[in-house]
């Protein structure tokens, strides 16, 4: 699996490592919070996830890379919700809240991109997946990750930015 850095981060190889949580519950009706810094190499596999909820394509929700367009991610809930591009070998927070009708994608602090939901990212008892696809052997990311955080509502902008700067 990811091993643990010496500050307190996940290491993914982007061929095999991955964590993994079974029968988790994180959202009622598209409202949460996902939180993530990032610190993605520069080659990654095509469709790289580094987070993902039970997403089939039609129910619940990644953050995974646009094809092999390296290091541009996009939120997909049943279709793209936002897309973009953040600097290998760089820290990068990455937020993304859901108020149950639309989704606004923060890139340090700072909206980047909204939309609209496009099905239920409520999957109870799936299986989340940080570092590859619910599919299996397939779309390892590659890179580091640390403090990834979820909550049951959505924050503000305000809230966002706060704990940008306070990390």
């Amino acid at each position: 699996g990811a091993t643990l850095g010496g500050n307190f981060y996940y290491d993914f190889d982007g061929s095999n490592d991955y964590l993994s949580f079974s029968q988790f519950d994180i959202s009622s009706n598209n409202q949460l919070t996902v939180e993530l810094w990032v610190n993605p190499d520069s080659s990654q596999v095509q469709y790289a996830n580094m987070f993902d909820y039970g997403h089939d394509g039609s129910n619940g929700f990644t953050i995974q890379q646009n094809s092999n367009t390296t290091n541009t991610y996009y939120f997909y809930n049943s279709g793209v919700v936002s897309n973009t591009a953040i600097t290998a070998n760089t820290w990068t927070n990455i937020c993304v809240t859901g108020n149950g009708t639309s989704f606004i994608t923060y890139i340090n602090g700072t909206q980047s991109s909204t939309g609209t939901a496009g099905s239920s990212a409520d999957t109870t008892g799936q299986t989340l997946n940080i570092g590859r696809w619910r599919g299996g052997s397939a779309r390892y990311w590659n890179g580091q990750m640390a403090q990834v955080r979820i909550y049951s509502e959505a924050l503000t902008a305000a809230e966002v930015l706060q704990n940008y700067n306070a990390t």
